[in-house]
């Protein structure tokens, strides 16, 4: 009977350690998504920026171009 007693008391103290590790991976879970999460929004904000970019770069180019085109053609 003490035998049976000792087993049931083991037995809790592993249910409690299993429901603790389960709290622990559902954190780690959420910590997990929420880091992905920010980092795909991260990339996502990086790659606009990126793109407003090399449109202001275009831009400029493009503004530089005809600017050279007036100075070559001179005074009209």
């Amino acid at each position: 009977m003490f035998d049976y007693g000792r087993k049931k008391a083991s037995l809790r103290e592993r249910e409690a350690q299993l429901s603790q590790a389960k709290e622990n991976l559902a954190k780690l879970i959420d910590e997990v998504e929420l880091a992905v999460e920010t980092a795909y929004n991260k990339l996502d904000r990086t790659q606009q920026m990126l793109k407003v970019s090399e449109e202001v770069v275009a831009l400029r180019t493009e503004s530089n171009r005809v600017m050279q085109q007036r100075v070559l053609q001179g005074p009209r």
